[in-house]
């Protein structure tokens, strides 16, 4: 009456996408590490000048988002390698 599910077999490796390959991956950390850098720079020139220090905001924000994406891809190669 009912259709038994599959039993998932115990060799079947995971198919990961092409977006969160480990190339993909590493690819986007070297891509955003100039980014980080930049916006560090960023932060020491406008807070360094004054007519540009009510723009802080700008590169303080390119710095966090890009180390948020940096820490984020790499957990994920960490998990994905030892666990």
């Amino acid at each position: 009456m009912f259709m038994k599910l599959e039993q998932p077999s115990v060799n079947r490796k995971i198919i990961v996408q092409w977006y969160d390959s480990e190339i993909a991956c590493l690819l986007a950390i070297i891509f955003l590490f100039p980014i980080l850098i930049l916006g560090l720079v960023g932060i020491n020139v406008a807070s360094d000048t004054e007519q540009y220090q009510a723009f802080v905001w700008v590169p303080l924000l390119l710095t966090i988002l890009s180390a948020g994406v940096i820490f984020s891809i790499a957990v994920r190669l960490i998990k994905r390698l030892f666990f």
